[in-house]
């Protein structure tokens, strides 16, 4: 599979953690490391978390895990900024 589309379901799965908080930000940046092959047709598993925020920036993680076998394909760190409160 192409690494590009793995990089984006990771960081899709990276903003649905805060979009299922109600939070509305985007990403500052986003840094992947591919760790196996990943073939087309193969099942993955994506997971991400909040590691830690600051003001308005929140660094989330993220795997993608294949199915299969257990095997971490591959794995992000992401920034995100938050949007400004309205006052």
């Amino acid at each position: 599979m192409h690494g590009g589309i793995l990089y984006s379901a990771l960081d899709d799965v990276t903003a649905n953690v805060l979009y299922r908080q109600g939070r509305k930000a985007h990403t500052a940046r986003c840094e992947i490391r591919y760790r196996d092959a990943v073939r087309v047709g193969q099942t993955l598993s994506l997971e991400g978390w909040i590691e830690r925020e600051k003001g308005r920036l929140v660094v989330l993680r993220g795997e993608a895990t294949r199915v299969e076998d257990g095997c971490v394909v591959a794995d992000c760190e992401a920034s995100f900024m938050l949007e400004k409160q309205a006052r």
